[in-house]
């Protein structure tokens, strides 16, 4: 009896190595915006309306997750920014988000919200270093 007790613990222990470990995405955070899900947007103070624009989230937890802006961001169409921090708000029930990028001599602010399996709320604004 002892014996089959030690040997189901043991069996109940991974020695997975970390590399190895499949990343899976968080489905209620990862998608795409604009396409399956709502998508609304103001890019340097305008609100932009059904323009094709999209944004896809893949979200490995619930700390961060990696933007993929299409046709939203000036003069770029085409935007990557990893790692985007989500900040849980139960006051609204939205994950919040934050971030700055560069792209050539533009910075581009981004914030906004994804409510969970409804849409998502982004807001772009983007300066041009001059003298470059």
């Amino acid at each position: 009896m002892a014996i089959a007790l030690i040997a189901a613990a043991m069996m109940a222990v991974s020695c997975s190595d970390k590399k190895d470990d499949p990343v899976y995405s968080v489905s209620y955070l990862t998608g795409n915006y604009g396409k399956e899900y709502k998508l609304t947007a103001t890019v340097n103070g305008k609100d932009i309306a059904e323009t094709g624009a999209t944004v896809s989230v893949m979200a490995p937890d619930y700390d961060k997750g990696d933007f993929t802006i299409n046709g939203l961001v000036p003069g770029v169409k085409k935007m990557e920014i990893k790692d985007v921090p989500f900040t849980p708000n139960q006051a609204t029930g939205t994950y919040d988000f934050s971030t700055s990028s560069k792209s050539g001599n533009t910075t581009v602010e981004v914030n906004g919200s994804i409510r969970v399996l409804e849409g998502m709320t982004i807001n772009i604004t983007t300066t041009q270093e001059s003298g470059k």
